[in-house]
C-alpha cells in the first residue's frame, strides 16, 4: 500500500479529466455536416469553427460566471456570435442566425455529451488514488446536467464520493466558499463510509484543507482559487502557458499527481 500526501482531491472535469476540447471538435464536426453550414455560411474548416467559438465562448462564459447574463442566452449568444463572423455576406438574416444558434446549440449539448474521451491517463490517477483509499470530488463550473452525463457516461462515476456543481451550490470557482462546501463534502463521505454521525465542524474542514489536493487546468479559476482559500494545489497545464503564481504543483502530464503524492518528486 502506497504512502500518500493527501486524503482529499479535488479535480475539475472538462480539460482536466474530461477530453473537452476532442469531445466538443467531434460534436460540431457532425453538425456542421448535418445542418450543411458549408453551404449556408461558408463553413468548411471544423477546426478553424471551433478555434474561433472557443473564444467567444470564454467571453460570454465569464459574462455567465459574473451573473451578468443566463445559462439560456449563454447557450444561445455563442453560437450566434460565433456565426455572425461567417456571414459577413449577409448570406443569411439575422432571424436565420437567431434560429439556427438556438437549435444548433440543443443539439450541440446533446452529441458532446455523449462522447467519453478522456485526458489521458485520467482514469488511471482517479483508479489508483481511490485504490488508497482517497476521497474524490469534482468541482466544476460547468452546466449541472451536462456534468453529470459527462461523468457518467465516461464511466468515471464511481471514482468520486461528491459533486459540487457550482450552478447547484450557487459559487463559481474561484470564490473560496465553494472549496469549503467541497471539502465539507469529501468529509461527510468519509464520515459515512465509517459510520460515524455528527456534523462537520470548522475545526474539520479546517485540518482536512492540509490534506487536501486541488487539480485543475485553468490558473485563475482552479489554482488561484484554492490559493486563495489556502489548499495545495497542481496545476495542470499540457500546453504549457506561462504561469507566475507560483502553484504548488505544475506538470503537462497528469499522471505525474502519482509520483507527487507518493514522495516520489
Amino acid at each position: 500500500m502506497l504512502i500518500i500526501r493527501y486524503n482529499y482531491f479535488l479535480f475539475d472535469i472538462d480539460r482536466t479529466i474530461w477530453d473537452f476540447d476532442t469531445n466538443a471538435n467531434k460534436a460540431m464536426s457532425k453538425l456542421i455536416v448535418e445542418y450543411e453550414l458549408d453551404k449556408e455560411l461558408g463553413i468548411e474548416d471544423t477546426d478553424e469553427f471551433y478555434e474561433k467559438y472557443d473564444i467567444v465562448n470564454k467571453l460570454w462564459w465569464d459574462k455567465y460566471e459574473a451573473g451578468e447574463i443566463s445559462k439560456e442566452h449563454l447557450r444561445r449568444v455563442r453560437f450566434y456570435e460565433t456565426f455572425k463572423l461567417y456571414n459577413t455576406c449577409n448570406r443569411c438574416s439575422d432571424e436565420r442566425l437567431q434560429e439556427l444558434s438556438l437549435t444548433f446549440s440543443e443539439k450541440y449539448l446533446d452529441y458532446m455529451i455523449s462522447e467519453k474521451t478522456l485526458i489521458p491517463g485520467a482514469k488511471m490517477v482517479l483508479k489508483a488514488l481511490k485504490k488508497e483509499g482517497a476521497y474524490i470530488g469534482v468541482l466544476s463550473n460547468g452546466f449541472k446536467e451536462v456534468q453529470y452525463h459527462k461523468i457518467n457516461n465516461s464511466g468515471i462515476g464511481g471514482f468520486f464520493s461528491g459533486i459540487i456543481i457550482s450552478e447547484e451550490v450557487g459559487r463559481h470557482k474561484p470564490h473560496p466558499q465553494i472549496y469549503k462546501i467541497a471539502i465539507k463534502t469529501l468529509l461527510e463521505s468519509e464520515l459515512k463510509d465509517k459510520g460515524i454521525k455528527r456534523e462537520i465542524t470548522d475545526a474539520d474542514i479546517k485540518r482536512a484543507k492540509e490534506s487536501t489536493l486541488m487539480v485543475g487546468d485553468d490558473f485563475e479559476k482552479d489554482i488561484e482559487g484554492a490559493q486563495i482559500y489556502g489548499i495545495d494545489q497542481y496545476y495542470f497545464n499540457p500546453k504549457k502557458r506561462p504561469c507566475f503564481g507560483g502553484p504548488t504543483y505544475e506538470s503537462d502530464n497528469l499522471t505525474n499527481i502519482l509520483d507527487i503524492v507518493t514522495g516520489n518528486i
